[in-house]
């Protein structure tokens, strides 16, 4: 019983915590889905067919044409620098690592460069110092909070509330 206990916790440890669904994936509701995916009924899939139900899609963020990266009949670019023009909606550039380029991975909604595409994670503490834990991903901590210079790693000094 007592082995049979620990395997249990074991097998619950190695087990990836981070279940947000992916695009495509069935949904109940927005907070189901990764970032950038929101939870839609009858959206057609990226393969084209017709989803059953709810599913996750990209959340569009304003209308485009082409690129995005034209301007628009305001003489603005129609998507901002960070986002994707997708089927003429402005949508974030990734939800999954496969949406990315060979090299480079999903980070909060942003193909980045090099890193480690298993910085999945639930909470912080599943991420490596200083990255912190933002929508199911180990992001770099760019401006770590602190009171005192003792908050800081070593090396480092707390300006304004800052480690720097």
């Amino acid at each position: 019983m007592k082995r049979a206990l620990v395997c249990l916790l074991l097998l619950c440890a190695c087990v990836e915590r981070n279940n947000k669904k992916l695009r495509d994936e069935v949904c109940k509701k927005n907070i189901d889905c990764s970032f950038g995916l929101e939870c839609v009924d009858g959206a057609v899939l990226s393969d084209g067919g017709p989803a059953s139900g709810k599913s996750c899609q990209f959340k569009s963020f304003g209308d485009c044409d082409g690129d995005g990266t034209q301007p628009g009949p305001d003489g603005q670019q129609q998507c901002l620098h960070s986002y994707k023009c997708r089927d003429s909606h402005c949508t974030v550039q990734c939800a999954a690592h496969k949406d990315c380029k060979e090299g480079e991975i999903c980070r909060v909604g942003q193909c980045q460069r090099g890193g480690n595409s298993k910085s999945s994670c639930y909470e912080t503490r599943d991420c490596a110092y200083p990255q912190v834990c933002q929508y199911g991903q180990c992001v770099l901590n760019v401006a770590s909070r602190c009171t005192t210079d003792l908050d800081c790693p070593q090396g480092s000094r707390c300006v304004n509330a800052v480690c720097q």
